[in-house]
């Protein structure tokens, strides 16, 4: 098992695409974590829209992994933000959708999101995504992680 890193360097969506018709996602230099480029996210109309990417190919079923995201608001908010990491499940039972982390945003400083997340053993799918509470805020991510939880000492 393997970290997975989405940072955008190489000028590249590295996947990831707008999770509706509408919703437009593009590789930039306007805003960086690190490095220089960033995934920005623009042209939302519901708050579930933003960048998603299938991810079901880096981690493993019944595996706890972290996962990280840097994100910047492109404008500061009228009223304070939740950012959103999610993981959208397909799987035996249907489509689930289970919520990894969450941070509240009032500025268009970058903001960590985290949290730990096991895949279930009948997921067939699984695609992380970012979204937020403001429907038509536009926002950018960069230094996404993928990486497998740290095991418990005895």
């Amino acid at each position: 098992m393997k970290t997975h890193i989405y940072d955008f360097e190489e000028n590249s969506t590295e996947g990831w695409s707008g999770r509706s018709g509408s919703n437009v996602v593009e590789v930039t230099q306007e805003q960086f974590q690190s490095g220089q480029y960033s995934l920005k996210t623009t042209n939302r109309t519901s708050s579930w829209h933003g960048p998603i990417t299938n991810v079901t190919d880096k981690i493993k079923l019944g595996v706890a992994y972290e996962f990280s995201a840097y994100v910047r608001l492109a404008e500061v908010p009228a009223s304070p933000s939740s950012i959103k990491l999610t993981m959208q499940v397909d799987g035996d039972q249907g489509v689930s959708y289970v919520g990894i982390g969450s941070a509240s945003v009032s500025t268009t400083d970058w903001v960590q999101v985290k949290g730990t997340y096991t895949a279930p053993a009948d997921a067939a799918v699984l695609s992380l995504y970012v979204e937020s509470s403001n429907p038509t805020e536009s926002f950018y991510i960069d230094n996404v992680v993928l990486s497998p939880a740290a095991s418990p000492s005895l």
